[in-house]
């Protein structure tokens, strides 16, 4: 993250005071309301039901609400880079089928000289001894061997150049989903606090206000699922776009073939 955003992310959502009259007030009147009441509370609480009021559910919504903008808000910052991996990853697909072709002409250039190799092609070559001629041509294959290697080199370098490219596409999306994350903290603090200014002024009203209060400690925010994983799972998540596997390959036999070259 940059520092921008950590200086960011690091202060609480303003809570300015026309919220908090708004809060406090809802809390007077549902306190004075007797809403809810004290045993309706505790046959919920009972029965595993959230402790809630129609300004809490209000508050509730406009927080979920928030929290799915930025998720939505993540999912555009990453589109680009999800596109960029997607295209990187039919790149990978090609230069790994590309390796093994380089595979193939590199076992052929380190084969044994036949003995039509051997023979002399043209009038020059037929004034050659057998020493000669072996070793004219033992040079033509060592030259054979050393191109087809460095062309296998190269193959192996651009897979490790689009393997990487991958592995940074990859950080960069977690990065923006823990950006999402701590942006969620921020308004789950927010709004956590605004439901305590309002369940405190509804405990101050409320004609059961003291046993009322005890209860209070037990009220819980809801969540979206997305906002509890991890930057692992929303990556397995986005295995489609950024996950690096040799099935894309047909066989996965790219590991085997830089073995039997080496």
């Amino acid at each position: 993250m940059s520092t921008a955003q950590l200086a960011e992310l690091a202060a609480p959502l303003p809570y300015p005071r026309w919220q908090r009259f708004v809060d406090r007030h809802r809390g007077r009147q549902s306190g004075r309301r007797r809403a809810p009441g004290y045993s309706n509370l505790i046959a919920h609480l009972d029965g595993g039901a959230p402790i809630t009021a129609p300004h809490h559910e209000k508050l509730s919504r406009q927080c979920l609400v928030r929290m799915h903008d930025e998720l939505l808000d993540f999912e555009k910052r990453v589109a680009v880079t999800g596109q960029r991996v997607v295209r990187l990853r039919h790149d990978l697909v090609a230069a790994e089928l590309s390796l093994k072709r380089g595979a193939v002409a590199l076992a052929a250039a380190k084969a044994p000289l036949t003995e039509d190799e051997l023979r002399p092609r043209n009038p020059t070559e037929l004034t050659l001894d057998g020493g000669a001629l072996l070793s004219r041509r033992t040079a033509m294959r060592a030259h054979r061997i050393a191109v087809a290697a460095a062309e296998y080199e190269r193959r192996i370098a651009v897979i490790d150049s689009l393997q990487a490219a991958i592995g940074d596409a990859r950080q960069e999306i977690e990065r923006e989903f823990r950006v999402a994350q701590a942006r969620v903290a921020r308004l789950r603090e927010h709004y956590a606090l605004r439901a305590a200014t309002f369940w405190e002024a509804v405990s101050l009203t409320h004609p059961e206000g003291r046993q009322f209060a005890v209860l209070l400690p037990r009220i819980r925010q809801e969540l979206p699922a997305w906002v509890g994983r991890s930057a692992g799972d929303v990556a397995t998540e986005l295995s489609r776009l950024t996950q690096i596997t040799t099935a894309d390959t047909g066989d996965g036999q790219e590991g085997e073939d830089r073995e039997a070259t080496a």
